[in-house]
């Protein structure tokens, strides 16, 4: 085993062995198997300057292959592997340490401002790809994220990098059930409809919204959800105007095509005794409705 420190070195290592804490596991193990005898510190040379130490304990690590040096760089731990115990536990003791906060600080305070070539963007990305979070790891994101607003500079750019950018498939499905399988607090949703309050979609926007919805049929569930959280929900004159101007079709001319499927879906169809009933008395009320401005459009007779 290479040991650039010479006889305080030895010392070190013998001490280490002696009480079991050997930073050294392998090590540590043949030292307890075969006892303090069937090993043998040797120095191979002296060497005269301290900056060749690295280059002359590298030559012996490369020529004879010593079998307890797991690291296999001089000076680095490169080559060597930790359990997951081992990680946890250096995590945590560094997590405890004194000075951490203000070294977080400082490597922030670092990295504020500073941009990433379009090499470095695209290994860490190589990096990060299929890599899965555990959701211990997810809820801590979550949190830290929470209530951060982003500059008007950086919503710029999540949108300029997002145009044009078309997900596939699989990655859309991911996101749909993941949406579906999340439950949305009243308060997001109260947030979600006011940003969305007078909001006017451009044509292009409408169009593709329409050529989406054709041909889906909503389930049963999915009906009853959207029946329910329209009762008791009252909708603007505007609205009213525009749902009867919908109803009645006027100004809207259908197709022959789409006449004869309209006429084919009533076909066989029934109506519940109370649909009938309600029809009944939206007709009469109408007829009374135009019997009345008739009557008072008529002149006077004398």
């Amino acid at each position: 085993m290479w040991c650039p420190g010479g006889v305080s070195c030895t010392q070190h290592h013998l001490r280490d062995l002696e009480t079991h804490i050997h930073k050294n596991s392998h090590l540590q193990r043949a030292y307890d198997l075969y006892g303090p005898d069937a090993f043998l510190f040797v120095v191979l040379e002296l060497v005269d300057h301290v900056e060749y130490l690295l280059t002359r304990g590298q030559y012996y690590i490369d020529t004879m292959n010593p079998e307890y040096n797991i690291a296999r760089t001089a000076g680095s731990n490169l080559g060597m592997t930790y359990t997951p115990e081992t990680k946890a536990k250096m995590r945590e003791a560094r997590k405890a340490h004194p000075s951490m906060p203000e070294q977080m600080a400082k490597l922030n305070a670092d990295r504020t401002g500073k941009h990433l070539s379009p090499e470095h963007r695209a290994k860490i990305t190589a990096n990060q790809t299929g890599r899965k979070l555990s959701p211990e790891t997810r809820v801590k994101m979550s949190a830290s994220m929470r209530g951060r607003k982003n500059t008007p500079e950086h919503n710029a750019n999540i949108r300029a990098a997002k145009l044009g950018k078309k997900r596939p498939p699989e990655v859309i499905a991911k996101m749909n059930a993941a949406r579906l399988s999340k439950e949305v607090s009243p308060e997001t949703k109260a947030k979600r409809s006011a940003s969305q309050r007078g909001r006017k979609h451009s044509p292009a926007s409408i169009e593709k919204m329409r050529a989406a919805k054709l041909g889906k049929k909503n389930s049963p569930e999915a009906r009853a959800k959207m029946s329910a959280s329209r009762l008791g929900k009252k909708a603007s004159p505007e609205t009213r105007e525009k749902l009867r101007m919908r109803k009645n079709n006027l100004g809207n001319k259908h197709s022959p095509e789409a006449k004869a499927k309209m006429r084919a879906a009533k076909v066989g169809r029934s109506q519940s005794p109370e649909t009938i009933e309600k029809r009944r008395l939206a007709q009469k009320a109408n007829r009374e409705k135009r019997k009345a401005e008739q009557q008072a459009n008529q002149p006077p007779l004398f």
